[in-house]
């Protein structure tokens, strides 16, 4: 009978595994296609870029909120090489601002950008590595009892 059920919570977790590889695998290719896209609108001629709304400082940090996140989630092991990537992309997006003609790169911005992308970090990490790390803590003192 414990065979069974010693199976039966290991294939459990194989799939939880499975569940996990695929949303982080999903996770890579989003934060990829949006780090495309974030680029082909900070450096697009002014009258291309998309437009979401009157904000534009609020547009460029949840840009870069959601690429934190989904860099986070996709690479959750290296939490502090995406947040450094992603405030090498904010600062080489806006140092090639300089390349593109009707376009300027201002330290504001700048820091809108990185402060996006390291809020971002944080809520992938608060999403998925906090509740994990809490979890295996309380197995851990469940099996002290």
């Amino acid at each position: 009978m414990h065979a069974l059920k010693d199976r039966w919570l290991a294939a459990g977790a194989a799939n939880k595994m499975c569940d996990h590889i695929a949303l982080r695998r999903l996770a890579a290719t989003l934060a990829w296609a949006a780090l495309g896209f974030v680029a082909y609108a900070t450096l697009s001629p002014i009258a291309l870029r998309p437009h979401i709304g009157s904000f534009v400082q609020l547009e460029r940090f949840g840009a870069f909120m959601t690429i934190g996140f989904l860099f986070a989630i996709a690479y959750r092991r290296h939490l502090l090489v995406v947040l450094g990537l992603v405030a090498a992309l904010a600062l080489g997006l806006e140092v090639f601002q300089f390349l593109a003609p009707g376009r300027h790169a201002r330290l504001l911005d700048l820091l809108v950008k990185i402060s996006g992308g390291a809020v971002g970090v944080l809520f992938g990490w608060l999403a998925f590595y906090a509740p994990l790390k809490w979890a295996l803590g309380q197995e851990r003192g469940n099996a002290r009892d």
